[in-house]
């Protein structure tokens, strides 16, 4: 069966009963910028470390893990839907739905290693491609093709997603897989959002979500992805791309509810 906005919206009032978006405010939340409720298919890469080092502004660097499941990531590739985007003022913001894949760095100011933990960590948004919301980091989208479909027959479960996306310059981001849904635990955290044109700009998200790992090569859980492949590159893209890839970590988020705010 097909599921996309109203599905979302059922999830996530199991998810936030009680929370900031299960129910309706009156008045405008202080500090909030946005809130929106979406589904993400996420890829913890590694990619060619000089080339990203070209998207990264001067005096930034990489923040790798050393440990757990994103052990080695220097480059998240995120397919997004986002549905029921509400503005500070709990309005619906413009069409209150958009489809995007954003290419997500983990990073840190350079000098800051042997700081106090986490001190300075965030992440930078370095590219992506976005039907409705261009501008920044995200170019605009000339073709998008997003599917997504369940299927529940004899006891077993599988979940196929297609996303494509392809920006004027040749840039391209896709996915294409099948895997099988598991019951996954929610998380709650907060990252720190650095503009990459000006990092003196932060914002800050406030996240729950359900991540279901389908498949990670360091915490190794049982492999639940039938079939599987991606591609990125062309135009501006393109040199992040050209050397060698290794995917480490193919996470489902089902329901995430992202709530942006001025620190």
């Amino acid at each position: 069966m097909q599921y996309g906005r109203i599905g979302l919206a059922l999830a996530a009032s199991q998810l936030l009963i009680g929370g900031a978006m299960a129910q309706p405010a009156a008045q405008p939340t202080a500090g909030v910028l946005e809130k929106s409720l979406e589904h993400r298919f996420q890829l913890d890469l590694t990619v060619d470390q000089a080339a990203l080092n070209k998207f990264l502004p001067a005096g930034w660097e990489s923040q790798i893990a050393t440990q757990g499941g994103g052990k080695g990531c220097n480059l998240r590739l995120i397919f997004v839907e986002r549905g029921e985007i509400e503005g500070p003022d709990n309005k619906v913001a413009g069409s209150g739905h958009d489809v995007l894949a954003v290419l997500e760095a983990p990073v840190r100011p350079m000098g800051t290693a042997d700081a106090a933990p986490r001190s300075g960590n965030g992440k930078m948004i370095l590219g992506g491609i976005s039907r409705d919301d261009a501008g920044g980091a995200l170019l605009a989208a000339k073709r998008v093709a997003v599917t997504r479909t369940r299927e529940i027959k004899d006891g077993s479960e599988s979940v196929h997603e297609i996303w494509q996306f392809e920006a004027a310059g040749g840039e391209h981001l896709s996915l294409d897989i099948v895997y099988h849904p598991a019951p996954a635990n929610i998380f709650s955290y907060q990252s720190r959002f650095y503009d990459p044109s000006d990092p003196s700009k932060v914002k800050l998200e406030r996240i729950e979500e359900i991540t279901d790992i389908t498949r990670n090569v360091t915490l190794a859980p049982p492999d639940r992805v039938v079939s599987f492949a991606f591609k990125a590159g062309g135009g501006k893209y393109a040199p992040l791309f050209e050397g060698p890839i290794k995917v480490l970590s193919w996470d489902s988020q089902p329901v995430s509810v992202r709530m942006v705010v001025q620190p």
